[in-house]
């Protein structure tokens, strides 16, 4: 009887690997794929973040609280703020953005961690 619950219980943990069970993350630093071009970002001890993105020489600064990403965007003509959510795991993230100090409603910013 043990041997068949070892079995079994190696093959929950493999199969758990292959199917869905994503690397968990404790930061939002690193590679990602958005909406609006490939993005790196940094992040300090206290949770401040600055980043940039392709789209027209894109920047932002913001503080992480939690897994909300708040603050500016920048870029070569037009600036703003935004607001990301990140799920749990810190490997994707919805977003809203705003021009100049307008509420962020704008939701088509969006983006997956690189590997």
């Amino acid at each position: 009887m043990k041997t068949k619950t070892l079995f079994l219980a190696v093959v929950f943990l493999f199969l758990g690997g292959l199917f869905g069970c994503e690397k968990e993350y404790t930061d939002v630093a690193g590679l990602w794929d958005t909406s609006w071009g490939m993005m790196t970002l940094t992040q300090s001890a206290s949770g401040d973040v600055t980043g940039t993105y392709d789209y027209d020489s894109g920047a932002i600064q913001g503080k992480l609280t939690g897994t909300t990403l708040s603050g500016t965007w920048t870029e070569t003509n037009s600036q703003g703020t935004f607001v990301f959510e990140f799920n749990p795991q810190f490997t994707t993230f919805d977003g809203v953005w705003g021009y100049d100090n307008e509420t962020p409603t704008h939701d088509d910013w969006f983006g997956t961690r690189v590997e």
